[in-house]
């Protein structure tokens, strides 16, 4: 790696760590390639580096304090990347959030991570700010007026918190994951046991900015070792796709199934448009044996999928040396200790072949600091985190993935909590109950799906449907919002009143 592997020094800070020996001896280099829906922009090793530190500069100009936690609130641009980078550098905390959410949903984040305030592009809607925060529009932030300035970037510690991205939580609102700047040192195994990536690859990442998935292979990674990253402003034609690959000379390809899916569907696969990749790879969620197959057929490029989760990051995976298995997700990457224990409590692994939950060590240098509410403690045995995922191995230690031990859901690489769903549903004036799980549709895909009680003497219908749509958009991301709405007369409950939402499915129309 040319910037060296973390330190084992107590002071250690991601910027720096990621750009500037970069800077120094790669700077003339491309290090960024950004699209947008109009334009390309091209960045340096140097550009980014300075961009970065000139927001640092300014965030300590303009009151904030090292130690503040800054929330990133923009939609996908070079921008967003500055400011993640720049707010660590100043020995801030970045908190990137998606461009997707609500006003509602950013507003809750704010109070919940207790942060001082945020960046802000002006583009989307944007919480008012309290007293306690101050919210800085991007555009703001002003190149020097002494030339050749020279900034620095703010002594942390590696195990000080550096970045903190928010997921769903089984309470029924986002829970707050705080990573340590010594974080992109349990990334390490990922470049030998998933990515093989080098510092002459241009890997094109295809997912939103503030999710861990892009932080990591989309900017961490690449920036780490002298590589160039492609990234872009969103979603985009299956066709666009394959010509960015052409146009850029991309060597690897980072992505969802979903998306694979679509481009074997939409894209012409024989104009050559994807011969300069050396692989592909995948996570986020489930990769179908048929799309690999079809996939590794029709382009003749191999995929490498990998098991993950916002605490801890990729952890399990196959790679050039771990050859895909139908139906699993590969082996566990070497130099982790990771254990498959009992369900219900123990630390004696389980006997190969049955179903366990994943235990990530304590001592694993990707594993989070803490939830911002506190609560990882509840999920630590003896000396290990409880991942809450269900898996078996077989006899070569390959893993098998069984799903969840809690109820969260996967929609097209997010994880969404059906208590969260449920709960905004519930506000609705017309809905007495809703219940809110998975339905298995054709070829294994799955659907976030609403079953709901109505308040008495409302009729559910079409109408019923696109009211229930329209509110959910003004409280909830996209990707949270149910694809299919039931009306039933009463939800599957125990005898303490407890919603048993994996027998919901038992009330698709076919069954009433």
């Amino acid at each position: 790696m040319t910037t060296g592997e973390p330190s084992n020094s107590e002071n250690f800070n991601i910027t720096e760590y990621l750009l500037s020996k970069n800077a120094e001896n790669f700077s003339d280099k491309i290090a960024l390639i950004f699209y947008d829906a109009n334009e390309k922009q091209s960045f340096t090793y140097k550009e980014i580096y300075d961009k970065s530190l000139i927001v640092a500069e300014y965030l300590l100009y303009f009151g904030f304090k090292p130690g503040n936690r800054l929330v990133v609130r923009m939609e996908n641009s070079p921008e967003y990347i500055f400011s993640f980078l720049g707010i660590i550098a100043a020995g801030m905390t970045a908190i990137p959030v998606s461009s997707q959410l609500t006003e509602e949903e950013v507003s809750f984040i704010l109070r919940e991570s207790k942060a001082e305030g945020g960046i802000f592009d002006g583009k989307l809607p944007t919480p008012k700010p309290s007293d306690e925060t101050i919210l800085v529009q991007y555009k703001e932030i002003k190149e020097p007026k002494q030339k050749n300035q020279q900034y620095t970037i703010f002594n942390t510690k590696s195990y000080e918190e550096a970045f903190i991205v928010y997921t769903s939580g089984s309470s029924g609102y986002p829970k707050g994951v705080i990573h340590a700047h010594r974080s992109v040192s349990g990334r390490i195994p990922m470049f030998e046991n998933w990515t093989d990536l080098n510092q002459e690859d241009r890997i094109l990442h295809a997912g939103q900015l503030n999710w861990t998935y892009t932080l990591g292979v989309g900017i961490m990674d690449p920036l780490s070792i002298g590589a160039t990253t492609i990234l872009t402003n969103g979603k985009r034609e299956p066709s666009e796709w394959a010509e960015i690959i052409k146009t850029e000379k991309a060597t690897i390809f980072a992505t969802v199934p979903s998306l694979f899916r679509r481009i074997l569907k939409y894209a012409d696969l024989t104009t050559g448009f994807l011969s300069s990749l050396r692989h592909c790879l995948s996570a986020g969620e489930t990769l179908l044996p048929s799309v690999y197959t079809e996939w590794t057929h029709s382009t003749g490029k191999e995929i490498f999928e990998a098991l993950g989760m916002t605490e801890v990051s990729t952890f399990i995976s196959t790679c050039k040396n771990v050859p895909y298995r139908a139906g699993s997700t590969g082996v566990i990457q070497k130099g982790r200790t990771v254990s498959i224990l009992p369900i219900d409590g123990g630390t004696t692994p389980v006997v190969t072949g049955n179903i366990g939950v994943l235990a990530v060590s304590l001592e694993d240098d990707g594993l989070f600091l803490d939830y911002t509410s506190g609560s990882k403690q509840n999920s630590i045995r003896d000396d290990f985190f409880i991942t809450g995922d269900l898996v078996h191995a077989d006899i070569e230690g390959y893993i098998y993935y069984h799903g969840r031990n809690d109820d969260i859901m996967n929609s097209f690489g997010y994880r969404v909590s059906p208590s969260e769903v449920e709960r905004v549903l519930e506000t609705h004036p017309m809905i007495s109950e809703a219940g809110v799980t998975e339905v298995k549709k054709k070829d294994n895909i799955t659907l976030i799906s609403a079953f709901i009680v109505l308040k008495e003497g409302r009729n559910g219908g079409t109408a019923d449907i696109k009211s229930l749509e329209t509110y959910l958009k003004d409280h909830l991301a996209t990707y949270k919002i149910p694809k299919e709405f039931y009306f039933v007369n009463d939800l599957p409950r125990n005898r303490n009143g407890k919603l048993l939402r994996k027998k919901l499915a038992q009330l698709l129309p076919e069954t009433l």
